[in-house]
């Protein structure tokens, strides 16, 4: 009851501030929420890896912060740049997705890491991303899958 409420709350007051302000905020929003993803590997606890951080009044798993921020992110940078995005665009994008995609694959929590590159990927389909490039990425995805699995 009461952490529903508290959430509750919490939602309210995210829904009052403007979109400009989350849009500006947005580089700030992603970056503290990859603190808690890289302080996992020195403070996190598991049953089977190193996934939560135990903050006293309850477990967090940073992950799922990305699981918004990323996406959010993504738009920020896309926004500027022209659509359908160019290699370029795709490359840096590659780099804001894969970076706390790879963190979480090795935390080791391989389909919470699909999940956060795949909430990226979505934002960069929604661009416009052409789809015989989609096409090339879920091949490289499906070949590299079975050396992830094995390593991760």
């Amino acid at each position: 009851g009461a952490r529903f409420a508290v959430c509750l709350a919490a939602m309210w007051a995210i829904s009052r501030v403007s979109i400009l302000r989350i849009r500006s905020a947005t580089p700030l929003i992603y970056a503290v929420s990859m603190i808690p993803l890289l302080a996992v590997f020195v403070l996190g606890t598991g049953k089977y890896g190193r996934q939560w951080l135990d903050l006293k009044l309850f477990y967090l798993q940073p992950a799922e912060l990305l699981k918004v921020s990323l996406p959010m992110m993504v738009a920020w940078y896309l926004h500027r740049m022209p659509l359908p995005p160019r290699f370029s665009t795709v490359l840096t994008s590659a780099v804001i997705i894969g970076v706390p995609a790879g963190l979480g694959m090795v935390q080791p929590d391989f389909g919470t890491g699909v999940l956060i590159a795949a909430s990226g990927a979505f934002v960069l389909l929604l661009a416009g991303l052409p789809w015989w490039w989609v096409g090339v990425a879920v091949g490289g995805v499906a070949a590299a899958a079975p050396v992830a699995w094995f390593w991760l």
